[in-house]
């Protein structure tokens, strides 16, 4: 039994692959977002305007784009 689950049961684990692919997944989705987000025309000022923190949802999806986030407010 894995340390983190004598913690938390319900907790869930990922092998390495696993843990990498899902990395790449969100690192991909994130990449699509900020793509048309960018520029002069884009969006990405409309979310900073209104101070919408999505980054508090997306991190429940992909921890890694509230790794990017908090470097990015850093």
């Amino acid at each position: 039994m894995a340390s983190i689950q004598c913690l938390n049961p319900k907790a869930e684990l990922a092998r390495h692959a696993a843990a990498l692919e899902l990395n790449i997944s969100g690192a991909r989705g994130l990449q699509e977002v900020m793509r048309s987000n960018l520029g002069p025309k884009g969006t990405l000022k409309m979310l900073l305007l209104r101070r919408i923190d999505f980054a508090q949802f997306l991190f429940i999806v992909y921890p890694l784009c509230r790794f990017i986030h908090l470097l990015l407010n850093f």
